[in-house]
Protein backbone atom coordinates (compact mmCIF):
# COMPACT_ATOMS: atom_id res chain seq x y z
CA UNK A 1 0.00 0.00 0.00
CA UNK A 2 1.11 3.64 -0.30
CA UNK A 3 2.23 5.93 2.23
CA UNK A 4 -0.61 7.39 3.17
CA UNK A 5 -2.59 4.89 3.36
CA UNK A 6 -0.40 2.96 6.05
CA UNK A 7 -0.14 6.09 7.67
CA UNK A 8 -3.95 6.02 7.99
CA UNK A 9 -4.10 2.46 9.39
CA UNK A 10 -1.59 3.33 11.83
CA UNK A 11 1.70 1.13 10.01
CA UNK A 12 3.97 4.02 10.54
CA UNK A 13 4.68 7.00 8.54
CA UNK A 14 8.08 9.78 8.41
CA UNK A 15 7.22 13.29 7.68
CA UNK A 16 8.67 16.63 8.32
CA UNK A 17 8.02 18.70 11.12
CA UNK A 18 8.26 22.30 11.23
CA UNK A 19 7.09 24.17 14.26
CA UNK A 20 6.23 28.12 14.13
CA UNK A 21 7.15 30.36 17.15
CA UNK A 22 4.20 30.89 18.90
CA UNK A 23 2.86 27.36 19.10
CA UNK A 24 1.20 25.56 21.21
CA UNK A 25 0.00 21.99 20.99
CA UNK A 26 -2.12 21.32 23.99
CA UNK A 27 -2.06 18.24 26.10
CA UNK A 28 -3.45 15.26 23.89
CA UNK A 29 -2.28 11.61 23.53
CA UNK A 30 -2.94 8.55 21.59
CA UNK A 31 -5.30 6.22 22.39
CA UNK A 32 -3.20 3.18 22.25
CA UNK A 33 0.74 2.64 22.80
CA UNK A 34 1.03 0.09 19.27
CA UNK A 35 3.30 2.82 18.27
CA UNK A 36 6.32 4.81 19.75
CA UNK A 37 7.35 8.46 17.60
CA UNK A 38 11.23 9.66 17.14
CA UNK A 39 12.01 13.43 16.55
CA UNK A 40 15.01 13.84 14.86
CA UNK A 41 16.16 17.50 15.66
CA UNK A 42 17.61 19.23 12.07
CA UNK A 43 17.05 22.80 12.95
CA UNK A 44 16.65 23.23 16.74
CA UNK A 45 16.73 26.78 18.09
CA UNK A 46 16.71 27.65 21.81
CA UNK A 47 13.43 27.88 22.70
CA UNK A 48 11.01 25.20 21.51
CA UNK A 49 10.18 22.25 24.17
CA UNK A 50 8.41 18.99 24.75
CA UNK A 51 6.40 17.71 27.93
CA UNK A 52 5.58 13.91 28.16
CA UNK A 53 4.07 12.24 31.30
CA UNK A 54 5.97 14.82 33.86
CA UNK A 55 9.43 15.80 31.86
CA UNK A 56 9.99 18.37 29.50
CA UNK A 57 12.64 18.23 27.21
CA UNK A 58 14.19 20.04 24.38
CA UNK A 59 15.33 19.02 20.42
CA UNK A 60 19.14 19.09 19.57
CA UNK A 61 20.60 18.68 16.07
CA UNK A 62 21.09 15.84 14.56
CA UNK A 63 19.81 13.46 17.94
CA UNK A 64 16.75 11.76 18.40
CA UNK A 65 13.96 12.01 20.72
CA UNK A 66 12.34 8.88 21.47
CA UNK A 67 8.33 8.94 23.11
CA UNK A 68 5.15 6.47 23.64
CA UNK A 69 2.74 9.28 22.67
CA UNK A 70 0.06 7.19 24.46
CA UNK A 71 1.34 9.53 27.19
CA UNK A 72 0.36 12.77 27.92
CA UNK A 73 2.59 14.97 25.92
CA UNK A 74 2.14 18.84 24.84
CA UNK A 75 4.54 21.13 23.10
CA UNK A 76 5.30 25.13 23.56
CA UNK A 77 7.52 27.22 21.37
CA UNK A 78 8.06 30.96 22.91
CA UNK A 79 11.32 31.25 20.44
CA UNK A 80 12.38 33.26 17.53
CA UNK A 81 12.96 30.61 14.28
CA UNK A 82 10.82 27.35 13.17
CA UNK A 83 11.88 23.97 15.09
CA UNK A 84 12.08 21.55 11.99
CA UNK A 85 12.62 17.86 13.18
CA UNK A 86 12.15 14.25 11.14
CA UNK A 87 9.28 12.58 12.59
CA UNK A 88 8.97 8.54 12.51
CA UNK A 89 6.55 6.30 13.89
CA UNK A 90 6.95 3.05 13.76
CA UNK A 91 5.35 -0.19 15.70
CA UNK A 92 5.95 -0.30 19.13
CA UNK A 93 7.73 -3.21 19.60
Amino acid sequence: PGAVAMAKIGAGEIIFSALAPGTRLVPHCASSNTRLTCHLGLSCPSGPRLRVGPEWGAWEEGKCLFFDDSFEHEVEHPGTAPRVVLLIRFWHP
